[in-house]
């Protein structure tokens, strides 16, 4: 239910304002990983501690420092940025290279444990 209810707040407020809400889940994460997933001796550490709060000061100065123009964009619009920009479609595939590059590395194990965690 959590994306549907991210998804429709945007109709609500600037894409600016909200987005940075979607740090709270690394913020929760974090904070509460070391109770439920005591079993797997997980411990929040210094490096926990300074990734979260990272994360936290860039949500902030996003919404603090960003520039707040709430332009309703049509479909077509739309379609055109993300499917027709060379930028869009070469970050894309860059994207797409990076998954398969990292579904293959798992597959033959070449990942240790604790990379694998990360990816």
């Amino acid at each position: 239910i959590g994306p549907v209810v991210d998804a429709s707040a945007y109709a609500f407020a600037p894409q600016v304002i909200v987005a940075p809400f979607a740090c709270l889940d690394v913020i929760f994460n974090a904070l509460t990983a070391p109770y439920t997933l005591h079993w797997q001796n997980e411990h929040l550490t210094k490096n926990h501690i300074r990734g979260t709060a990272l994360v936290a000061v860039g949500a902030v100065f996003t919404s603090v420092f960003a520039n707040v123009d709430n332009k309703v964009y049509s479909v077509r619009e739309l379609e055109e940025q993300l499917f027709l920009r060379a930028t869009s479609v070469c970050y894309m595939l860059l994207e797409l290279l990076a998954i398969a590059c990292v579904n293959v590395a798992l597959r033959k194990q070449w990942l240790s444990p604790q990379v694998r965690g990360i990816s």
